[in-house]
């Protein structure tokens, strides 16, 4: 009777670097009498190909046996599946020819760590280049990091400024204010299988403005507000910006 027989499987829905099975099995008339039970592993893509299978014999040493299946991540050819979602079965037979099957779902296969991107939205048109701008007011410049992960999708999210504290935050980043001329914002992100992303983005503050400089050769007559020249004269200016750099003048 299949009445007497029983699976259990305990399985983690995020999968990481050792792939892991663990399940429970009993059976009373195998138990008493010392035979061993044949258990079948099959380890199907979304597709229903098997791409991997384990075969065994199982001796019941106690009432209830956990027996661990180990998957490395391969197919039968030995060579690393594709990331996604699988289905494993498992059937257990004993002597006698009774069967119990389990089928298990959506065990999913995550290795690529999460994507951190970041862009700056600069409102004053004054200087927009990567991980630089000019910060007149504090609400001009800001910073937005976002972090995704189309598989397992995103565990945690944290960051700091500066090597200060981090702050554990969701997966958009909004900063401005930046109190420092130069910032250092450091990320680290995991997703639900423990794929771990970091990166470091320079910001820096630049809130002085060009300096020109201005002369005049020759003699000429300076009075207030203008410079009266005559053909003589050679005048010679230049832009000085020791923050950002010249963007157009």
């Amino acid at each position: 009777s299949d009445s007497n027989r029983i699976i259990s499987p305990l399985v983690s829905p995020d999968i990481l670097d050792t792939y892991l099975l663990k399940f429970r099995m009993m059976d009373y008339q195998s138990y008493i009498f010392n035979l061993p039970l044949r258990v079948n592993i099959d380890v199907l893509d979304k597709f229903n190909n098997n791409v991997y299978n384990w075969r065994n014999n199982i001796y019941l040493t106690e009432m209830q046996t956990e027996v661990e299946f180990k998957w490395p991540g391969l197919d039968n050819n030995y060579n690393s599946v594709a990331d996604g979602l699988y289905n494993i079965n498992i059937e257990v037979t004993d002597l006698a020819g009774n069967k119990i099957r389990e089928d298990i779902q959506n065990i999913l296969i995550d290795r690529e760590a999460p994507k951190i991107s970041g862009y700056l939205s600069i409102s004053d048109n004054d200087y927009n280049k990567t991980n630089i701008y000019k910060n007149n007011l504090p609400e001009l410049g800001i910073v937005t990091i976002t972090i995704t992960d189309t598989s397992a999708g995103i565990n945690q999210v944290a960051y700091n400024i500066n090597h200060i504290e981090y702050i554990t935050t969701d997966t958009t980043i909004v900063l401005k204010d930046f109190l420092e001329d130069t910032n250092i914002i450091n990320i680290t992100a995991y997703d639900n299988a423990g794929n771990m992303a970091d990166t470091i983005i320079w910001v820096f503050k630049d809130i002085t403005k060009p300096a020109l400089n201005l002369s005049v050769s020759g003699y000429y007559y300076n009075i207030p507000g203008s410079l009266v020249l005559n053909r003589l004269n050679t005048i010679e200016m230049s832009i000085i910006d020791t923050g950002a750099g010249i963007k157009e003048f």
